[in-house]
């Protein structure tokens, strides 16, 4: 999906392939983040219910 979605801002806005690429790989890494490594760290400091 966010493969589609950076190919998909390239052609419209006409950046370069190297923008494509960043987009393709840190987006998915940022969602990981958000959703596995900042909830652990709060659980870890007990201001996460478990």
């Amino acid at each position: 999906m966010f493969r589609v979605l950076a190919i998909s801002y390239h052609r419209r806005h006409g950046t370069g392939w190297t923008w494509a690429a960043i987009g393709i790989l840190a987006a998915p890494t940022l969602l990981a983040v958000v959703l596995v490594v900042i909830p652990s760290i709060l659980a870890h400091l007990d201001l996460l219910p478990s």
